[in-house]
């Protein structure tokens, strides 16, 4: 559209009280449709609608879009988040892991995956009841969180089952967080008092190589090494020692 409307314009339209504003324009060029949106300085936003006319110039409506911009975010939040923990969910941790992984393999530089889970978490339930249970991870993820480095990204995976994403994290760097995120768990967990019962959790490490061929082998590299950390005794991290197929 070749009418260039001033912010001052818009910012006075959109503070009006219509949700729709019209206005004319009588140039004699012929415009073709066009819809855009915008957020102004005072934070609304606007969609504005512009229209040829027969005769020459446009119609242009703007139209105040900011509730539905808040009902958009508050539904994107609710398909991304896990309700229980406030972390990413399963499939919002995957996409981000996939665009990291994709990153890396661009960039050749390293990424690690944290595979973590909950000792003895049914025993967690069956004592104190689904309650505690939930507020045993909310406890947890908050922990995890609070030891991660600023880049990193916790998901909740499913039940008592959590990941973490460690952009430009080489093995060794990995296990330094691995291993203070374990102490921290065991720290907070146990001091807020949600039980009675020791809270710890057991990680497995996966470390990204040049020869790694998808996501899904790293994942499942670091759940090889998680596996093993069971086996060895729970509550401690374990690298994955295996070779890369």
């Amino acid at each position: 559209m070749a009418e260039n409307i001033s912010d001052s314009t818009k910012e006075a339209r959109a503070g009006m009280a219509t949700p729709e504003i019209m206005a004319r324009t009588s140039a004699p060029v012929q415009y073709d449709p066009i819809r855009y949106e915008q957020q102004l300085s005072s934070g609304k936003w606007i969609e504005c609608r512009g229209h040829p006319l027969p005769g020459g110039g446009s119609l242009a409506i703007y139209r105040d879009i900011g509730e539905s911009k808040q009902l958009f975010a508050q539904l994107e939040e609710l398909a991304t988040t896990d309700a229980l923990t406030a972390v990413p969910n399963r499939r919002s941790f995957l996409e981000r892991a996939a665009g990291e992984f994709a990153r890396a393999k661009r960039t050749r530089r390293n990424m690690s995956i944290l595979m973590i889970d909950v000792d003895h978490f049914k025993a967690i339930n069956d004592r104190h009841g689904h309650a505690a249970g939930d507020e045993t991870l909310r406890q947890i993820a908050q922990a995890c969180n609070g030891a991660l480095r600023g880049s990193d990204i916790l998901g909740r995976i499913g039940g008592e089952e959590f990941a973490a994403l460690l952009p430009e994290a080489d093995g060794a760097t990995a296990g330094l967080v691995a291993s203070r995120l374990r102490r921290a768990v065991i720290d907070i967990a146990n001091k807020t008092g949600a039980t009675s019962t020791p809270v710890s959790v057991s990680i497995g490490i996966a470390t990204t190589h040049l020869c790694t061929q998808s996501l899904e082998t790293i994942m499942a590299n670091a759940d090889a090494a998680l596996y093993q950390a069971k086996q060895d005794g729970r509550n401690r991290a374990v690298a994955f020692a295996g070779s890369e197929p």
